[in-house]
């Protein structure tokens, strides 16, 4: 082979060289950014793991049921509230109405007190009539006045403490109703929102009681697809090693035809060492570029597999672990609060109330003593009007006129101890409604122990609050890295497909190899090529310079396949006959 055919056959191993090196670098950019990809997706779905992991176990905590067992109990609370809303303000208009009769029967009381008065005017001048009978009556008619104006002044002094007492019932009812207009119609918000609240936080539970039993498992697989695609992705590692490899063989032929003591070999071993090479190599890369472009059309399809799985993982942890807004233990906290003001409030009118109804209590005693005293009165005039019938009756015609003033004298003191009577149940009546409001034992059925219950409220919103926000940043984090784990798994896919694909620039590379192999043919066949190549590697042994050249020399004069140590393919065991030189020779 003349010098400028050396050249030649040189410059295109060595260009051979060049382009085979032009791969690496974009495959290895390609490769390098989906492992990092595909490393930072599975870190996400471990945080997303150990989140769900995290949401299970507190949806399932013994916390979490105390919880929901104490919700029950604080929806009855605020159901007593709702259904006595009504409760006081009757009673307390009850007690006005009340105080209306008894100045209503103190106003006839009054008339009554009058017309004895009259009655003593009338008693006076006829008893003037009978001074010369010698009977005395100064003191019936002193004593009837006297006891006329004795009844009006109580019934003025039981006047002003009802007045009292109807101001203080008022102000108590007025409250009430304004606690009502204002606080009940949101208390009634409230109990619908806890109900849906708390029907959908059950909901969640159940959600995530089912997502703890599934997700994990679809975690799991997602887990096992990316670490088979991490290990798919070796497929580079092992092509870059044979592209080498067959780099290296090829700067090794054009080395010893360019080296000085290639002139020791004749044009003939010259062609067939360069035809050897071009021929096998041809193979090598061939077979290299398949096996590529076989795992990374897996590559890709596992990498779309799994991109087109993620989602159905995805909905499955927001339909597990998505819990709206109105179903979560924050939501509830907040409507709680509400509660817990509404009870606040409540407590605070029943205080004002109770302060008032102190008032009534006290106005009710004095009235009742006032009407007791009255009652005297009335028995007072009740004798006072029998001893002067008797008298009258004593004397005939003569005192006849008397008589029947002291008779209508005893009428007045019987009308006197109904009315008088009348006013002491309705006052008794307002004293036991007073006491019933103002008082603090609870015992009675239904009835609101107001600070109990806020208690437990209040205490039921700390544990929420708590527990609420643990589980509310969990369920933000599941949320996020749902999301993430879909982005992330859509670039890795997108960023892999149709980019690490070298098929046609291989090709062309076998295409030269193949069309170098063709310009160096000796145009030598059969036994009389083998001998040739057999020739060459006998000559080439001695240019060996590294121990891993005169291995693989030594294993094709042994009769096996150099492709193993070139490429890490497995390799053939011989038959135990002649070697094929042509598949060993490079």
């Amino acid at each position: 082979m003349t010098d400028k055919h050396t050249r030649v056959f040189s410059g295109r191993l060595r260009a051979m060289t060049g382009r085979i090196d032009s791969f690496f670098l974009p495959l290895e950019a390609v490769f390098l950014t989906t492992g990092g990809r595909l490393q930072e997706l599975h870190r996400t779905v471990s945080r997303l793991s150990d989140n769900v992991e995290m949401a299970g176990a507190l949806f399932s905590s013994s916390d979490m049921h105390e919880i929901m067992t104490e919700m029950a109990g604080v929806a009855r609370h605020i159901d007593t509230l709702r259904t006595q809303r009504g409760g006081l303000a009757t009673t307390l208009g009850e007690m006005i109405a009340d105080t209306d009769r008894i100045l209503r029967s103190l106003a006839t009381l009054e008339g009554i007190m009058a017309q004895i008065l009259v009655l003593a005017v009338n008693a006076k001048i006829e008893a003037s009539q009978l001074t010369s009978t010698g009977t005395n009556f100064s003191v019936f008619t002193r004593d009837i006045t006297r006891l006329a104006k004795s009844g009006e002044q109580t019934i003025a002094a039981v006047r002003r403490e009802l007045g009292g007492l109807r101001t203080a019932a008022a102000k108590a009812r007025t409250l009430q109703h304004e606690f009502e207009a204002k606080e009940l119609p949101e208390l009634d918000a409230v109990a619908e929102r806890l109900a849906v609240s708390v029907a959908g936080l059950h909901d969640s539970r159940n959600r995530a009681e089912r997502g703890s039993r599934d997700v994990p498992g679809k975690l799991n697989a997602l887990f096992n697809h990316i670490g088979r695609l991490v290990s798919d992705l070796q497929v580079y590692d092992t092509a870059r090693q044979r592209l080498e490899h067959v780099e290296q063989a090829l700067t090794l032929a054009a080395d010893m035809i360019e080296a000085e003591n290639a002139s020791d070999m004749d044009s003939r071993q010259q062609l067939v060492f360069v035809n050897g090479i071009a021929d096998l190599q041809s193979l090598q890369l061939a077979h290299a570029g398949d096996h590529y472009h076989e795992v990374i059309n897996d590559v890709g399809r596992n990498l779309s597999a799994m991109a087109k799985e993620v989602p159905t993982v995805a909905a499955l942890c927001r339909q597990a672990f998505g819990g709206d807004e109105g179903s979560s233990l924050l939501d509830i906290n907040r409507n709680l609060i509400k509660a817990s003001h509404v009870f606040s409030n409540f407590i605070s009118v029943r205080q004002q109330a109770a302060s008032s109804l102190d008032q009534v209590a006290q106005a009710t005693t004095r009235a009742g003593e006032l009407m007791r005293s009255l009652n005297s009165v009335n028995g007072d005039m009740r004798l006072m009007g029998l001893n002067a019938a008797i008298k009258c009756g004593n004397m005939g015609t003569i005192g006849r006129a008397l008589d029947v003033i002291a008779r209508e004298l005893q009428g007045y003191a019987t009308l006197t101890r109904e009315h008088v009577q009348a006013v002491a149940g309705h006052l008794a009546k307002i004293s036991t409604s007073a006491a019933s409001i103002v008082s603090t034992d609870n015992s009675e059925a239904g009835a609101i122990d107001a600070e109990s219950l806020k208690g437990e409220i209040d205490q039921v919103g700390f544990r929420l609050e708590l527990t609420g926000n643990g589980l509310s940043q969990i369920m933000a984090a599941i949320t996020n890295l749902t999301d993430q784990i879909e982005a992330e798994s859509r670039t890795a896919e997108g960023g892999f497909s149709g980019k690490a694909d070298c098929q046609r620039p291989m090709a062309d590379g076998v295409r030269e190899l193949k069309s170098l192999a063709a310009d160096s043919n000796p145009g030598l066949s059969g036994a009389e090529l083998e001998a040739a190549r057999r020739e060459v590697l006998s000559f080439t042994e001695s240019h060996y310079t590294m121990a891993s050249e005169r291995s693989i020399h030594g294993v094709a004069i042994d009769g096996h396949k150099a492709v193993e140590l070139l490429t890490g393919t497995d390799s053939h065991e011989s038959d135990g006959g002649e070697p094929d030189i042509s598949a060993l020779l490079f």
